[in-house]
């Protein structure tokens, strides 16, 4: 009897403990669930799914070297004849983090693409070249730039009042890249080279786009890994490429470069889409002639 009633005095102090081992193992049930959640997301299978359609004998990067620094150079294609992606066109360049300039050209200029961004190349300084923002028309025979820009500490277009996207920039010469949501954003920084543009298609290393619209088109982006490297990346395609949701998944499936991207910005896609690197000689987008509202120029920094 005794017994029974030291153990009726004890049970009332081990409910804590048990509630509390309960609660644990609830909770690390919860989080398993989440995890498998997140690996099996529609997002992340759009981004596994074309990542698969893209031959990977074609995976090897090209290495150059601008300013004394090597740089990688991938380009991956769907070769498969019968697939519907056919002849789509996956390239990035990778940078490491602390071995490039940022500069915001303001181009402004309605003219060959092709042309203007070799007009533009510094082939013995630049690394790549990628077109920038959006523009708008003035009028029947101008257009403007859409959003903040930037150039050499000298602001040429406002902010514009977006609920969307995020503005790219450094906040002096030789400063790294950042990318800030419009919300976070403060222009009394005062930075050096900035361009807004939208959306994020990466946001604090999650997907910024939500929803699949099947919109297809070339596009190209900006992007920051957690170790400070920052990849310019871009699709292509005869028709148009990706969707901006498919497009993200990409970015967010980890598969172009081993440290996960934290901050993606998309630029301008359509025929505007453009990346150029000079060194190889290499365009992807159209040549047709656009205009050409900004153009983003990341250059090798001296040894």
């Amino acid at each position: 009897m005794k017994r029974f009633f030291g153990l009726l005095i004890l049970f009332p102090l081990c409910l804590p403990t048990l509630r509390s081992t309960a609660r644990a193992r609830r909770d690390g049930r919860l989080a398993a669930a989440l995890v498998q959640i997140a690996k099996t997301t529609p997002g992340m299978e759009a981004g596994r799914s074309l990542w698969n359609k893209l031959d990977k004998q074609t995976a090897d990067p090209k290495v150059f070297t601008v300013e004394g620094h090597k740089y990688e150079f991938h380009h991956m294609t769907v070769t498969n004849l019968d697939d519907s992606r056919y002849g789509l066109a996956l390239v990035w360049v990778k940078i490491p983090a602390r071995e490039y300039d940022l500069a915001v050209v303001d181009v402004r200029r309605d003219a060959d693409i092709g042309q203007t961004f070799e007009s533009i190349a510094r082939p013995d300084k630049d690394i790549v070249l990628m077109n920038g923002g959006y523009f708008l028309r003035k009028d029947s025979i101008d257009y403007a730039p859409m959003g903040l820009l930037i150039a050499d500490g000298v602001p040429t277009s406002k902010i514009w009042p977006w609920n969307s996207g995020g503005v790219l920039f450094v906040q002096s010469e030789n400063s790294p890249i950042r990318i800030v949501p419009i919300k976070d954003f403060q222009n009394t920084t005062k930075p050096f080279q900035a361009l807004q543009s939208k959306p994020l298609l990466v946001e604090h290393s999650q997907m910024g786009i939500r929803t699949e619209d099947h919109q297809l088109a070339n596009r190209t982006t900006v992007a920051i890994c957690s170790d400070g490297t920052v990849l310019l990346a871009g699709v292509f395609a005869d028709g148009g490429a990706t969707s901006l949701y498919e497009f993200a998944a990409l970015l967010k499936s980890g598969k172009l470069d081993k440290s996960p991207i934290e901050y993606a910005l998309n630029m301008d896609g359509g025929p505007g889409a453009h990346i150029f690197i000079p060194a190889l000689h290499l365009h992807f987008g159209s040549n047709t002639t656009n205009y050409v509202p900004n153009v983003i120029r990341l250059r090798g920094t001296r040894r």
